[in-house]
């Protein structure tokens, strides 16, 4: 489960990071100005209901590590100043 969280963290901020859309209309891809940044985190979900205990059940979990990462992506418009969101998903194959 450890590798699992750490590939998550690698695949999130390593290399190529899909900026949001209010970006501009470039590319929308971001490329790390300081090397990968690892952002690791504890996911901890206790499950009390017996429908939510199975395969496929989508669990979310808001977490946010605190600090920046500073990245340079392909947009077209430099005045932006505002905040970026990044997303990543991982897909965990059933048994």
């Amino acid at each position: 489960m450890k590798n699992l969280w750490m590939l998550l963290a690698l695949s999130l901020f390593s290399g190529h990071a899909l900026a949001d859309g209010t970006m501009g209309n470039g590319s929308g891809w971001c490329q790390p100005t300081s090397g990968t940044h690892d952002f690791p985190f504890s996911f901890n979900q206790t499950i009390t209901d017996t429908d939510g205990n199975q395969t496929g059940t989508i669990v979310e979990e808001h977490w946010s590590a605190g600090g920046e990462y500073s990245a340079k992506c392909d947009c077209d418009n430099s005045d932006y100043r505002g905040s970026n969101y990044v997303l990543s998903l991982i897909h965990i194959p059933e048994p």
